[in-house]
């Protein structure tokens, strides 16, 4: 056990596995009871991290005085920081309060918790002693003054008129459960029983006189509120099923790893029906796996060297892209370090490009004319798409340096700083579950694909445009068809590379950067060029067969197969047909057979 102190809280901490990523934030009635060691015990075995708070004021606690504060707000700011920071290294991205009596009216009052139980919660605190003379205010403040509690009299003051605690005007029926005996004499159960009714709060209403807890409610009750806490909505329990089925192939080649990484949907937790699932071997030995696809999703599977990943990241934008964005996997802390200290050394030189790279290919996708707008493709980059959304998460992300992949957890992090709202994240849940579900109408989905625009352009205003502009002095300026920025240097030639239909200025840009010595910058302007559509012949025979050899170069010849480029000159898309790179032949093929299809379907390379 470890502890530590947060704002005046006094926090006792159980580390669980290292993989685990869900944690238990346990808070106390008044005064604290003694924790049941066996109980938390059982948390750790079921994976959970625990925490134990005791509030301002506890106690041989802080300075801080009771009440000084709102406990509410505290634990949220905890929740929020280790969304943020993690706890020793782990990343933490699904939290889970339970409270007792105060500690339930705690957890009522917090909102950035996935799920919520509250034993025996005061509701209605100016009610609370009606038709109880043998109890009131001033004999409960005596009873926690003598048992060393340091109180603070506005605070207490604002408890006994009901007004510390402000409840959320909803609740989520599936995201909170309230526990509480029919009989208990320290709470007045009619009132709570009117409250859950108005709140249409889940409950477990148990036929006894306890004043329950998290220490003292039944076994069989613990052991299924146990179930309902790791019983995840739709969205989690698609990915967690997944994430589990990957993790086990990886363990059966553990030994043999440096490290395992996921990436794309699978790191970020938001899978659907049509993702594939990314994944990063890196070893020295010779190693393999036949796993092919997991419940209808295909793995791709990259292996390389520990050595030969450093290069990789150094010399392609996307393989940069992916390791900001993947998930460790595997339990070797030497060569984690080693990833984790490569991340943090490529964001810091490359953050910039990296974030204006993510701009312009979010932009370039939802320019792209799709057959049709509700088809997968359409819904995974169109406007509004799941790409899009990746891009405002994925950018806040290296924004303010956070190196979690979840996609949830970014959204609560948004919530925090105030970028989007409570009703936007739930708004997003939806698109996702539908997705999921598959049940989405035309209709419905074009809905919140506008909804999902909405967002995303209220945090490209508010938040993106600001911190670029101020942290970098681009002039940077977003129509919905064209990025621009005012300052001259590499930037400028990205988005040149990516808008200019000057062929002449293409050629130039091709030549200056054709043996550039920064591998990774000109990765970026190959990129881009690859894909514009003014590109000569000339330069598409240059990306074609002198960069047919370069493994960090194949993304880019793939490009060149998208390019109305193909299209004009069915020669340069004969030459991709035997392109050294399976990858790059087979979309060429498909392409050379019918023109138009990388706008109508996914393309998955099954070789």
């Amino acid at each position: 056990m470890e502890s530590f102190d947060f704002k005046g809280l006094k926090i006792r901490y159980w580390t669980s596995s290292i993989c685990s990523d869900k944690a238990i934030i346990l808070c106390p009635g008044l005064p604290a009871s003694s924790m049941s060691e066996e109980r938390i015990a059982t948390l750790v075995q079921r994976n959970f991290h625990v925490f134990y708070v005791l509030y301002p004021g506890y106690p041989d606690s802080s300075a801080v005085s009771f009440l000084s504060q709102n406990p509410a707000t505290l634990i949220s700011d905890f929740i929020t920081l280790l969304r943020l920071k993690g706890i020793f290294g782990v990343s933490l991205n699904k939290f889970f309060l339970i409270g007792s009596s105060f500690g339930g009216s705690v957890v009522l009052n917090i909102q950035n918790a996935d799920k919520i139980v509250a034993f025996s919660p005061v509701t209605d605190y100016k009610t609370l002693y009606k038709g109880h003379p043998n109890y009131n205010y001033e004999t409960l403040k005596s009873y926690l003054t003598k048992n060393g509690y340091k109180i603070n009299n506005t605070g207490w003051r604002k408890l006994r008129r009901g007004e510390l605690f402000q409840h959320p005007t909803t609740f989520s029926k599936e995201k909170t459960l309230v526990v509480f005996s029919k009989n208990d004499n320290e709470i007045n159960p009619v009132v709570l029983e009117k409250f859950l009714k108005l709140k249409n709060i889940a409950s477990v209403r148990v036929n006894s006189d306890k004043h329950l807890s998290f220490k003292n409610v039944q076994l069989d009750i613990f052991e299924n509120i146990l179930e309902w806490l790791e019983k995840a909505n739709n969205i989690l329990w698609f990915n967690d099923t997944v994430d589990y089925c990957i993790k086990k192939i990886i363990s059966n080649i553990s030994s043999s790893l440096s490290a395992g990484l996921m990436g794309g949907s699978l790191a970020s937790e938001n899978l659907v029906l049509e993702s594939d699932v990314d994944i990063c071997l890196i070893s020295d030995h010779n190693i393999f796996t036949t796993a092919k696809k997991i419940k209808n999703h295909k793995i791709e599977t990259t292996i390389m060297s520990l050595g030969g990943y450093v290069r990789y990241i150094k010399n392609n934008i996307r393989g940069l892209c992916k390791l900001f964005g993947s998930k460790i996997v595997t339990n070797n802390q030497n060569s984690n370090k080693k990833i984790e200290k490569l991340r943090v050394r490529m964001m810091k030189k490359y953050k910039d490009i990296f974030l204006i790279f993510q701009l312009l290919e979010k932009t370039r996708m939802e320019n792209i004319k799709f057959i049709d707008a509700s088809s997968p493709l359409a819904i995974k980059k169109g406007v509004g798409g799941r790409r899009s959304l990746g891009f405002m998460t994925t950018t806040y992300n290296a924004l303010n340096d956070i190196y979690n992949p979840s996609f949830w957890n970014t959204l609560e992090l948004m919530i925090a700083d105030g970028i989007i709202k409570r009703a936007d994240k739930e708004h997003i849940e939806q698109f996702f579950t539908g997705l999921i579900r598959g049940k989405l109408g035309q209709k419905e989905l074009k809905k919140l694909l506008k909804g999902n625009d909405k967002i995303i352009n209220k945090y490209i205003d508010n938040c993106f445009l600001k911190r670029i502009n101020k942290n970098y002095r681009l002039g940077l300026i977003i129509d919905k068809a064209k990025v621009s920025v005012r300052a001259k240097g590499f930037i400028n030639d990205v988005v040149n590379a990516c808008y200019s239909k000057n062929p002449q200025q293409l050629s130039k840009l091709a030549d200056k950067y054709r043996n550039f010595k920064d591998a990774l910058k000109r990765h970026v302007i190959f990129y881009f060029l690859a894909l514009n559509n003014s590109l000569s012949l000339e330069i598409g025979e240059l990306v074609a067969i002198h960069l047919a050899n370069e493994y960090s170069m194949n993304n880019i010849r793939r490009n060149l197969v998208e390019n109305d480029l193909t299209t004009a000159h069915k020669s340069l898309l004969h030459l991709l047909t035997k392109d050294p790179n399976s990858k790059v032949n087979y979309y060429a093929k498909k392409k050379l057979r019918k023109n138009d299809i990388l706008r109508a379907e996914m393309i998955r390379y099954s070789g």
